[in-house]
């Protein structure tokens, strides 16, 4: 029997043709579209002794079906470290399966495992609609934060599958509650 169980986790050197894949229909129909790239150039970002950010990855029965990439920046305003995720993709005809919420939930554990208190960045096209469910927006809803309780709780459920965390996802008003 195949496993339907998706599960999401650091990317490992060995993910790399695979991410490469990822990355090569992610970009499809982009100005870079016709770049070279390579899994050496992908090694040297992720895996090196200076990593430009951490990869996240989701996979079912073997095959990567997302990422993500975070990394941990510091509010002097706010006092506070926090993580900005970027390079968020999900396979096709994998999406509106919760994976995105998956890749958000391990980003966020892995920020709070970092000492970070949210994660903020800017939406897109693709993924406004998504964070407009469940986090704050600033600037007119081009950039988004995902803090307080609500950022602690989307930490506490990255291990949950994909449709209980869909389930289980706080109100947009927990991010408005000072965390635990």
């Amino acid at each position: 029997m195949i496993s339907d169980t998706v599960i999401t986790r650091i990317a490992l050197p060995s993910d790399l043709p695979s991410i490469l894949d990822l990355v090569n229909e992610n970009i499809l129909g982009h100005p870079a579209e016709s770049r070279k790239r390579s899994v050496e150039d992908l090694k040297k970002a992720y895996f090196s002794d200076r990593p430009v950010a951490e990869l996240i990855v989701a996979e079912r029965s073997g095959k990567l079906l997302g990422m993500i990439q975070w990394t941990l920046a510091y509010d002097m305003f706010w006092n506070s470290y926090f993580g900005i995720p970027e390079w968020f993709f999900v396979r096709r005809g994998n999406r509106g399966s919760g994976i995105w919420l998956s890749l958000i939930a391990t980003v966020c554990r892995r920020v709070k495992e970092s000492g970070g208190s949210g994660i903020a960045g800017p939406g897109n096209a693709e993924t406004t609609s998504l964070y407009e469910r469940f986090c704050v927006s600033e600037t007119m809803g081009s950039y988004y934060r995902l803090v307080g309780q609500a950022f602690s709780k989307v930490a506490g459920l990255s291990f949950e599958n994909p449709r209980t965390l869909c389930r289980k996802m706080p109100p947009k008003s927990d991010n408005l509650i000072e965390a635990n």
